[in-house]
């Protein structure tokens, strides 16, 4: 166990990837820092597929953490991502 830290929040941002889901699991299970200070949350791109979404709920009732899904309101980039229907790639750029 790492040196306990004493912050208001712990925050972790879950794609529902391997990364995110080994930090969420130790910080859940292992960090020994208290549950009640644990965030999660989750950008939401509209671009998911639906295996994902069903992972992050699973995630979130085995941890017991609610997952926060957050929508950005940037404009721009997002508008333009949205009206071509995906995201722009090395060979395809915006």
């Amino acid at each position: 166990m790492i040196e306990q830290l004493n912050y208001d929040i712990y925050h972790l941002g879950v794609s529902g990837g391997k990364d995110s889901t080994a930090a969420l699991l130790w910080l859940r299970f292992e960090s020994g820092w208290p549950i009640n200070r644990i965030k999660l949350s989750f950008n939401e791109t509209d671009n998911e597929d639906a295996l994902t979404y069903a992972y992050l709920a699973m995630l979130s009732e085995v941890t017991g953490l609610d997952i926060e899904y957050v929508y950005p309101d940037c404009g721009g980039f997002w508008d333009l991502k949205k009206k071509k229907k995906r995201f722009p790639s090395r060979k395809a750029r915006f």
